[in-house]
């Protein structure tokens, strides 16, 4: 979770959801600064020459406009709005922290379990059937098993090592998914 200090600054290895929301929260406090600004009267100077007077003390002239906020609860509303649209910049901000540490964690544990699959597989179940395959061939030759117990033991050896590659591939998606919660390019860097 980012520090509710300043959560308009996630760290620079935030992942890019952090960092736009981030940028939502800087964007709504430019709008409460503008709605505060609305308070303060505004200023207008000019200055102009103009030739078709005859006299030169006509062709100067000099003024300044003073516009001064009456209509204060127009202005009070857009700040109360501007306010609350940063509110809900920063909650959108805390939601995606949550939400991606989630998928962090959610994603770390599917790989993990990925892992214990297929060392299971390669561990323990290839092992075992690559013994069956064997002991089926002894057995054949010894005249001991038909030809079919052959068959099947190569059949389960063949199904194994299927699912282990299968269960490679469900590794690499699993790794790919970490890393998109992690906020990097699957396969790349940051």
């Amino acid at each position: 979770r980012l520090d509710a200090a300043s959560p308009s600054s996630p760290p620079a290895e935030a992942h890019p959801r952090q960092q736009a929301a981030a940028a939502r929260i800087r964007a709504r406090q430019a709008d409460v600064e503008r709605a505060g600004r609305a308070f303060y009267p505004d200023f207008e100077f000019m200055a102009s020459y103009d030739s078709m007077w005859d006299t030169w003390q006509h062709r100067w002239m000099v003024g300044i406009g003073i516009e001064i906020p009456l209509q204060r609860d127009k202005r009070r509303a857009s700040a109360d709005m501007a306010r609350a649209e940063q509110a809900k910049a920063t909650a959108e901000l805390v939601s995606v922290t949550d939400m991606l540490a989630e998928d962090r964690d959610r994603t770390r544990r599917e790989m993990e379990a990925t892992v214990r699959t297929l060392q299971l597989y390669e561990n323990q179940l290839l092992p075992t059937a690559h013994a069956r395959v064997e002991a089926a061939i002894a057995g054949f030759t010894a005249g001991q098993n038909p030809f079919s117990t052959m068959v099947m033991a190569e059949h389960a050896l063949r199904d194994v090592e299927l699912q282990i590659e299968q269960t490679r591939a469900e590794l690499d998606r699993r790794t790919a998914a970490f890393d998109r919660a992690e906020g990097r390019i699957p396969g790349g860097a940051r």
